[in-house]
C-alpha cells in the first residue's frame, strides 16, 4: 500500500490525495499513475491561483510575469473583447521583458484566436503573425513546451504537417503530461488524415486538465475528428456541447479590471 499526504497551498486548502494498492514491482507503473494524477489535480489549481494574483494587481504595477497571467486570465473568457485585452497584456509582457518567451506564446494564440474563430483580424495575417511569434518564443527557450505546441499549431495551419507533428511531438518529449501538447498532436493528426488518431490525443488532453478554459476547443475538435471519422451524430453533440460551453462563458459575471 502506497498513501501520500495530502497537498495543500499555503491557504491550507486540500488539493490532492491519493492510495495504491499495487505490488512492490508496479512501483514504476505507479509513478506513472501519481504523476498524471498531481499533474490533473495541482497544475490547474496553481494556474488559477497565479491568474487572481495577477488580476488583483493595478494594471500599472504589473510585471512582466503578472501580465503574462493577466493575459492567460482574459484569454480564458472566451469572447472576441477578452481577446483582444488579452492581446495588449501579452504585448505588455513582451514590452516589459523581451527574452520572456510566453508573453510570445500567449500572444501568438490569441492572434490565432482572433484570426480563426473571432474574426478580428485577417486570418492569413492572423496565421503568418502567429507563426512567427511562436518561433520566437521556441528560439528563447527550445525546452519551453507550450512555445512548442503553439508553433506546432502554426505549422498545420499553412499544412505543414510533419514538422507540425515534429514540434507537437518534441513538446511531449519535455513536458509529457501537458494537455496543450497532447491537444496540439490531437489537431495535427486530426487534419492531416489520421483523425482516430487525432481523437485518442484530444481524450487524453481533457483527461489531462478537464477543467482548462480550452475545453471549449477542445470539443469543437472532437467534433471535427467524429465527422471526418464519418460519426456524424456524435460529431454534432460534440459541437453543442461546445456550444453549451460558449453560452455560459457568455453568461458568466467578469472580474474588475
Amino acid at each position: 500500500m502506497i498513501a501520500l499526504e495530502p497537498f495543500r497551498f499555503d491557504h491550507g486548502k486540500h488539493v490532492w490525495a491519493e492510495r495504491y494498492d499495487r505490488d512492490l514491482a508496479d512501483i514504476f507503473a505507479v509513478q506513472d499513475e501519481i504523476t498524471e494524477a498531481v499533474t490533473i489535480a495541482i497544475a490547474p489549481a496553481i494556474a488559477a491561483a497565479e491568474q487572481q494574483r495577477a488580476m488583483r494587481k493595478p494594471p500599472e504595477s504589473l510585471d512582466a510575469w503578472a501580465a503574462y497571467q493577466r493575459g492567460l486570465w482574459h484569454l480564458s473568457k472566451v469572447s472576441a473583447e477578452e481577446n483582444s485585452l488579452a492581446e495588449k497584456f501579452f504585448q505588455r509582457a513582451i514590452d516589459l521583458d523581451p527574452i520572456f518567451a510566453g508573453g510570445y506564446t500567449g500572444l501568438a494564440t490569441a492572434i490565432n484566436r482572433a484570426g480563426v474563430m473571432f474574426l478580428t483580424r485577417n486570418l492569413a495575417d492572423a496565421l503568418s503573425a502567429a507563426e512567427a511569434l511562436a518561433r520566437r518564443a521556441v528560439a528563447l527557450d527550445g525546452d519551453d513546451a507550450e512555445a512548442r505546441s503553439r508553433l506546432a499549431i502554426a505549422l498545420q495551419s499553412r499544412g505543414d504537417y510533419q514538422e507540425g507533428q515534429a514540434e507537437a511531438e518534441r513538446a511531449l518529449a519535455i513536458s509529457p503530461n501537458l494537455a496543450d501538447a497532447h491537444g496540439a498532436l490531437a489537431v495535427v493528426l486530426t487534419f492531416s488524415g489520421r483523425p482516430k488518431e487525432g481523437l485518442a490525443a484530444l481524450k487524453r488532453c481533457v483527461r489531462l486538465d478537464p477543467r482548462a478554459p480550452s475545453l471549449v476547443f477542445r470539443l469543437y475538435q472532437i467534433a471535427q475528428a467524429l465527422y471526418f471519422c464519418r460519426e456524424y451524430e456524435a460529431a454534432a453533440e460534440a459541437a453543442r456541447q461546445g456550444d453549451q460551453v460558449i453560452s455560459r462563458c457568455e453568461q458568466a459575471p467578469l472580474s474588475p479590471r
